[in-house]
């Protein structure tokens, strides 16, 4: 279990409270001035890329799924993608945006955007929810890498992406590898670039926060389940809503739908 691991005592009510978090996780982690932001609609959730969320009782096993998942997907796909990618990297975040189960976990660099997901399923209204901040610098160089952000090109980045694909080319299922990196990615659609996303990659089922001394990189707040209706109205007068987030036809429309200017005789 990591070493120093709290909740913090700021909550997150409003926007108010935001800005004082804003500032207090600067100056936590100065001089490394670049963080990252995930939301959690329950705060109970821990920091595990989808595909490792429901691990087997054999690692070989969750291995094995989560090459057939990349394998059956890159096959599929490629007569529904005009351009379709040509290296493992583009093919994983390919999957990522369109949902797909992978070893990618999403994170943003707007702390606005990250608490639009706390508040963004009205089904979670029930349960209080929680902001993460992290420095992905502080992160690697905590984990044993260097000080900074790795290129999808460096070496124990390409380890990760790649060891995917090991059991396809009769090498067997790899052995467990324990490195989570913070990756400089590509924003290679719209949807990446509005969300200002950025994304860790793991190569174990240990969740992020299960490390030691995570204090040295990682914090989350509370957000209270009684806040969260007045920030989704505090959000949606900024502008961060659905359909600015995910640009896709179909979200524009259910944004539409679900907008003031809506009355409930139209909606029916």
């Amino acid at each position: 279990m990591g070493k120093g691991k709290t909740v913090k005592e700021q909550e997150i009510s409003n926007l108010s409270d935001l800005s004082t978090v804003n500032e207090k996780v600067y100056n936590e982690f100065y001089p490394q001035i670049l963080l990252w932001w995930r939301g959690h609609a329950d705060i109970s959730w821990k920091l595990h890329p989808k595909v490792f969320r429901h691990p087997s009782t054999e690692r070989k096993n969750e291995r094995f799924r989560e090459s057939n998942l990349a394998t059956m997907f890159e096959g599929r796909a490629m007569a529904r993608v005009e351009n379709h990618p040509t290296k493992a990297t583009d093919w994983l975040f390919l999957m990522q945006h369109y949902g797909l189960p992978t070893r990618l976990l999403d994170w943003t660099e707007s702390s606005l955007i990250a608490l639009y997901f706390v508040i963004r399923k009205k089904e979670h209204y029930d349960v209080d929810g929680a902001l993460w901040g992290l420095s992905p610098a502080l992160m690697n160089e905590a984990l044993g890498q260097m000080r900074g952000i790795l290129g999808v090109e460096d070496a124990p980045v390409r380890t990760l992406f790649n060891e995917i694909y090991e059991d396809k080319k009769g090498k067997g299922p790899p052995v467990d590898n324990e490195n989570v990196l913070a990756i400089n990615a590509p924003h290679a659609n719209l949807r990446m670039m509005l969300q200002q996303s950025a994304f860790t990659i793991h190569g174990t089922i240990r969740g992020l926060y299960d490390f030691e001394n995570i204090n040295k990189y990682l914090v989350k707040y509370k957000v209270p389940k009684e806040a969260k209706p007045d920030l989704a109205l505090e959000l949606r007068r900024l502008g961060i809503v659905e359909s600015y987030l995910f640009p896709e036809l179909e979200y524009l429309a259910e944004d539409l739908i679900n907008s003031p200017i809506m009355t409930e005789e139209i909606k029916d």
